[in-house]
Parts: structure tokens; C-alpha cells; sequence
């Protein structure tokens, strides 16, 4: 379950309200729509998301190197998206010395990440998902709601 980059975006600026703006590293087309949804949540919290394509996983970590060297302590952070995995383990190595050598802001919408020493993410609220899940179904049975739509959890913790 990816959380809701609105969610997201709205604890990050409790835990850090100096951040106006976001940088997101992307590897593959295939999340473009959660991109979209960050940039409207972004725009709506009055943050800049800057949005970094990268083609592989060298152009990748390039990028990422490039970010964590430019990245501006208290009014930047950089944001690891929902991809079901964790960042490569070299990558993510280089980019959590970066930032706690560098005070720099880092957050992941992958709990695991935390762990590891990224500032923060959100884990689901498994009992409003199912309540969430069980309305949208009964909304699915009776026609109200029609076809297969992503949608991103906001009962999160």
C-alpha cells in the first residue's frame, strides 16, 4: 500500500515547516500517475515538487548524487516514492550518509526505510483500510463506482 502524497506531504511539513520544496527520483514510466498526484498535493500544500526521470539504475544514482550534493539543508527534501521495494542497498547507503553528514531532509513512503534511517514514512492503518476497502466494494457491487482505479491510502500512522 503506497500512502497518499498529500498524507505524506502534510506530516512532513508538521515535522519540518521550513521545506518548500521536494525532489522525487523516478525510475520507470509506470509511475507517472503517482507523480501527477504528488504535484497537485504539492501545489495544494504551496510546496515545488521537482520531478527527476531517470532512464536506469546508473542514471539513477547519478541523480541522486547530484541532489544530496545541491540539496539545501532546511528548505529542500528528498522524497522516496512508493515502489515496493526499497532503494538498491549501495544507493541507499550512499544516500543516508549523505544526509545525516549533511543535515540533509529525507523521507520514503516505504516504512521499511525508517529503519534503515530515513527521517519518516507513514505505515497504514490496517482497520480504516478495511473499512475503506469494504465501503469501495460495497460501492463497486452496487454501480456506483464503476471500473479499476488506483487508489493511494490516507488512513495512515
Amino acid at each position: 500500500m503506497a500512502p497518499a502524497p498529500k498524507t505524506l506531504f502534510t506530516l512532513l511539513k508538521k515535522v519540518t515547516p521550513a521545506v518548500k520544496k521536494i525532489h522525487v527520483i523516478y525510475q520507470d514510466k509506470k509511475h507517472g500517475w503517482l507523480v501527477e498526484q504528488a504535484n497537485e498535493a504539492a501545489t495544494e500544500l504551496e510546496l515545488q515538487l521537482v520531478v527527476h526521470p531517470a532512464a536506469d539504475l546508473h542514471e539513477l544514482a547519478e541523480t541522486y548524487r547530484h541532489i544530496l550534493n545541491t540539496q539545501a539543508p532546511k528548505t529542500e527534501a528528498l522524497w522516496l516514492p512508493h515502489s515496493g521495494a526499497s532503494l538498491e542497498k549501495t544507493l541507499m547507503k550512499t544516500v543516508l550518509q549523505s544526509s545525516w553528514n549533511k543535515n540533509l531532509i529525507v523521507f520514503s513512503s516505504n516504512f521499511g526505510d525508517v529503519k534503515k534511517g530515513i527521517l519518516l514514512s507513514m505505515f497504514p492503518d490496517n482497520e480504516a483500510n478495511g473499512v475503506r476497502l469494504a465501503m469501495l466494494l460495497e460501492k463497486h457491487l452496487t454501480g456506483t463506482i464503476r471500473g479499476n482505479t488506483v487508489r493511494l491510502t490516507e488512513e495512515l500512522h
